[in-house]
């Protein structure tokens, strides 16, 4: 696979995760791992960690032609 394509494919995934945790703080969705619930301020962080992995990974594509 491409390291263009790869990274097109990163930054999808990363901004799916981003909006996804995004709605969780808008509309408060829960979310439970096991039976851990995870406060709401960890969606902040997944938030802003997952859409800044998102631009990077565009950004890299972008380059990577």
């Amino acid at each position: 696979m491409r390291h263009h394509t790869l990274m097109v494919i990163t930054g999808g995934i990363f901004f799916v995760v981003g909006l996804l945790h995004l709605g969780r703080i808008v509309w408060g969705w829960p979310i439970a791992i096991g039976s851990f619930m995870p406060p709401m301020w960890f969606s902040w962080i997944a938030c802003l960690l997952a859409f800044y992995l998102s631009y990077e990974s565009f950004r890299h594509a972008k380059h990577a032609h």
